[in-house]
């Protein structure tokens, strides 16, 4: 699942790393057109996500699935299997998450100050880009008062699938990556791979191509997924 803080980014412009971590798996790969604003809110999103992952359980045995979602993309796969959960849907062998963005709350600044804070240090998520998003994030959610409860972050643990998660230490989902780890472990009980990179900026992962400390995460990732599916 593509990045994009929900208004941007599309499955096609993400091929490019799809296919290479697939090479690097072995493996087949969905790569999910999930609705952006404005055409559609987050609930489209979320049920574009739904679709795809009960079509491909059609296809596919869940002990022979992985999911995997960056940034925004983080946030549509950890929705989508926590619904996954509530109709007890199968979970997939495990699920990847790169910077995933969990929390589209504005009551939540004081918790989760990095989104804030860290975007003097993060030049994809600057202090423009985000003047530009969290504006709409209420129109994106259909309401300010859905914000918290469409956002992943609070959604059920308990019952999920094998989680390996990758952050910087520096970038703007710092705070709600390290927590949501805690929370998984602790309340879910859930096997949890986290990686770690001080001093990249979110999302550092797609920039595997150039940067050493990206292609060591992602790299990592794949790693994993692959003893997963064995």
């Amino acid at each position: 699942f593509f990045g994009g803080a929900f208004i941007g980014g599309s499955a096609k412009g993400n091929i490019g790393a799809a296919t290479r971590i697939g090479r690097s798996i072995g493996c087949d790969v969905l790569a999910v057109e999930t609705t952006t604003f404005p055409e559609g809110p987050i609930t489209e999103a979320f049920a574009d996500a739904i679709k795809a992952y009960d079509w491909l359980l059609e296809q596919r045995p869940p002990e022979k699935i992985a999911v995997l979602g960056i940034s925004s993309g983080g946030g549509i796969a950890t929705y989508m299997l926590q619904r996954a959960l509530e109709k007890k849907t199968p979970m997939p062998a495990g699920l990847v998450l790169l910077s995933p963005w969990l929390v589209y709350s504005l009551d939540d600044f004081e918790e989760f100050k990095s989104i804030r804070n860290n975007t003097a240090m993060d030049f994809v998520v600057n202090p423009r880009v985000y003047e530009f998003v969290f504006p709409q994030m209420a129109e994106i959610c259909e309401g300010e008062a859905k914000r918290k409860s469409f956002s992943p972050f609070y959604g059920p643990v308990k019952g999920l699938c094998p989680v390996h998660i990758s952050y910087s230490l520096s970038e703007v989902c710092f705070d709600e990556n390290s927590k949501f780890s805690k929370r998984l472990r602790g309340e879910g009980g859930v096997e949890v791979v986290e990686c770690t990179e001080p001093h990249m900026m979110h999302a550092y992962q797609l920039f595997f191509g150039y940067i050493p400390e990206a292609k060591a995460t992602v790299d990592a990732a794949c790693q994993w997924v692959k003893r997963r599916l064995e």
